[in-house]
């Protein structure tokens, strides 16, 4: 699909026994991969939005950072069924991950950063 400024459902799945990798957009399935079979996410460790960092934990360079809204990251201990990630990209509120709940998750903001409510939706 195209790519502007308009706003956007992303959703990324993974399943680590096949290592199907999918990509979808607005609800709608658009691109499947396969990589890594077999393999774990350990727990701990930090999630980094919004820029590329050079080594692990750090060595950030501004001119690799992205500019834009980000909004509702969740993150599941599973890959959402097609129905589920439908019903997400169509709702402003819905259960949070169980992983990272973007509602409730604990962040640190670096950098020019503006955080704001997400208004755009109504009840």
């Amino acid at each position: 699909p195209i790519m502007n400024a308009l706003l956007r459902h992303i959703c990324v799945t993974w399943e680590a026994r096949e290592g199907l990798t999918t990509f979808w957009v607005n609800g709608e399935r658009s691109v499947r991969k396969v990589g890594k079979k077999d393999t774990t996410v350990r727990g701990g460790g930090s999630v980094i939005l919004g820029q590329e960092q050079d080594s692990v934990g750090g060595r950030f360079d501004s001119e690799q950072s992205f500019v834009g809204e980000i909004t509702d990251v969740h993150v599941w201990d599973r890959v959402l069924t097609a129905g589920a990630i439908r019903a997400v990209s169509q709702g402003c509120y819905s259960a949070g991950g169980n992983i990272i709940d973007w509602a409730t998750i604990p962040f640190i903001a670096g950098g020019n950063v503006s955080i704001k409510d997400n208004n755009d939706c109504e009840v």
